[in-house]
C-alpha cells in the first residue's frame, strides 16, 4: 500500500493531525521506497518485525502482506486509532 501525497494529506486532515517536528515525523508515500527498503532488509518470510513509528501504516501494510507478524510501536495518540483500522 502506498499513499499519494494528496491521500496522505487528506488522511492527516481527517485526523486533525499536523506532523510533529519534535517526533521527527515524516510520512512515507512512495511505494518504490517501501519495496526497496524491504528488499534491502532481506527479511525472511514470516519473521516477526518491530516497526517503530508506523505513522499511517504504509510500511506496516506491506509487511503484513508479506506474512510478517508486525509489532508496531506508535507514541502519537492521534495516529494510533487510524492504525487500528
Amino acid at each position: 500500500m502506498s499513499l499519494s501525497i494528496s491521500a496522505t494529506t487528506e488522511i492527516l486532515g481527517s485526523l486533525n493531525h499536523k506532523p510533529k517536528k519534535k517526533l521527527g515525523q515524516n510520512f512515507l508515500v512512495d511505494g518504490n521506497i517501501v519495496r526497496k527498503s524491504l528488499s534491502m532488509a532481506s527479511l525472511k518470510k514470516g519473521l516477526p518485525v518491530v516497526e517503530i513509528g508506523p505513522g499511517l501504516g504504509t510500511l506496516t501494510q506491506e509487511l503484513l502482506e508479506q506474512n510478517h507478524c508486525v509489532f508496531a510501536v506508535e507514541i502519537d495518540q492521534n495516529l494510533i486509532g487510524n492504525l487500528e483500522r
